[in-house]
């Protein structure tokens, strides 16, 4: 199934890179591109109503050193009292030293199977869970609509018998 790309002007960001602060501005404003979906759920138990933000994650590409200091910026936000504001969507990634023998840049061989291993798990977990885009909910009989309500030591335990 093919469908037509959606294409964003970005803005020009008077920040510097190389500064970790700056950085760090950088990331949110490039964060405010990225689609979210706002969905609601409605608690079995105290039938409140739930709020919550599905965004997916998309890679930010730079030289290497952007890509440490990116790390370090996401690494700083990590205890972000808005999630928004922890930069999770963003990936920092460097991928243009991929060589074709393994043993000529190990590390970067490495690195790149590692972020191919971990696509394949996901895509592997949406088969299996029937799930088609990330807004979907998983489709399995041990997963029940108040999966979250239920203790940690019981979700755990559901979580395992799901596979």
């Amino acid at each position: 199934m093919s469908q037509k790309s959606e294409t964003t002007p970005l803005v020009v960001i008077f920040k510097n890179e190389n500064v970790v602060e700056d950085l760090v501005d950088i990331m949110l404003k490039l964060q405010s591109y990225v689609p979210t979906e706002h969905s609601t759920i409605v608690d079995g138990v105290s039938r409140s109503t739930i709020l919550f933000d599905v965004t997916n994650q998309i890679l930010l590409g730079g030289v290497q050193l952007t890509r440490k200091r990116a790390k370090s910026a996401k690494f700083a936000r990590r205890n972000s009292p808005m999630t928004a504001e922890c930069l999770d969507v963003l990936i920092p990634v460097y991928r243009c030293n991929i060589s074709a023998k393994a043993a000529d840049d190990f590390n970067a061989c490495k690195d790149f199977l590692v972020t191919v291993v971990k696509c394949d798990i996901v895509v592997a977990a949406m088969q299996f869970f029937q799930i088609e885009a990330a807004s979907d909910s998983p489709v399995h009989d041990l997963l029940v609509a108040d999966l979250w309500t239920k203790p940690e030591q019981e979700r755990k335990e559901v979580l395992d018998n799901v596979t």
